[in-house]
């Protein structure tokens, strides 16, 4: 049996609505912690050197789209689209990095007003949420995961973590100011084989059994039950 054809985008879709479906959220409310905040965060790494930072607690909407990722990462995907990032920043950094080390790519939200490309599912949407007067907070951003997008209205639907202090589902518009674009991720499909359709044994007594049917075909057809003169 084969799977349906999936993006891993569309995988990392699935992941996340599991955990929205999950009710996952901030234990207590607005600690930017809890048991399975945690587990998202635990993992996230800076630069190339991949050394975790132990985080316990923090902003955590890039650590859950992270933690989507690669929950949803198979061995037949090619590089991922950015590393596991507690920063959305470094996420970006790496979808905008010229040595193509990862699969990422940046799409500024001009490209998609403009029509010259439109996000699929899987795909990250960067926010800007500096305050305005504090140059402090110039790097602050926020991101969450396209889960489906309207063509004529702009309207996108999105699953992120750190929303309302918990993995929220809710509607965005192309005309929000505070949208920066998207990190898009490989479009290409992957059929996986789940199953093989015969073991090889069956395949063996399968190939023997027509073998058979056809030599007993050729058979008959030379020779039909009744003497044959003899040339």
């Amino acid at each position: 049996m084969f799977t349906p054809m999936t993006t891993l985008g569309q995988r990392c879709v699935d992941v996340a609505m599991a955990e929205f479906k999950a009710g996952v959220r901030e234990v207590p409310a607005g600690s930017n912690s809890g048991p399975r905040v945690r587990e998202y965060l635990a993992p996230c790494v800076r630069g190339d050197r991949n050394v975790r930072l132990g985080l316990t607690a923090s902003n955590w909407c890039m650590a859950f789209a992270s933690w989507c990722l690669y929950q949803a990462l198979r061995s037949t995907d090619k590089a991922p689209p950015h590393g596991y990032r507690a920063g959305v920043v470094e996420a970006l950094a790496d979808a905008q990095d010229p040595n193509a080390r990862w699969t990422g790519r940046w799409k500024p939200i001009i490209d998609v007003r403009s029509g010259v490309w439109f996000p699929k599912p899987g795909d990250l949407a960067i926010y800007d949420r500096s305050q305005h007067g504090r140059p402090d907070t110039s790097w602050w951003r926020h991101v969450n995961r396209v889960v489906s997008f309207d063509m004529p209205s702009g309207d996108f639907v999105t699953v992120g973590g750190n929303e309302l202090q918990k993995v929220h589902v809710g509607t965005q518009q192309l005309s929000n100011v505070k949208l920066l674009g998207f990190v898009a991720y490989p479009r290409e499909e992957k059929i996986e084989q789940s199953k093989p359709l015969l073991t090889s044994v069956e395949r063996t007594q399968i190939a023997h059994m027509v073998f058979l049917s056809i030599d007993g075909m050729m058979r008959d057809s030379l020779y039909d039950g009744k003497p044959h003169e003899e040339d």
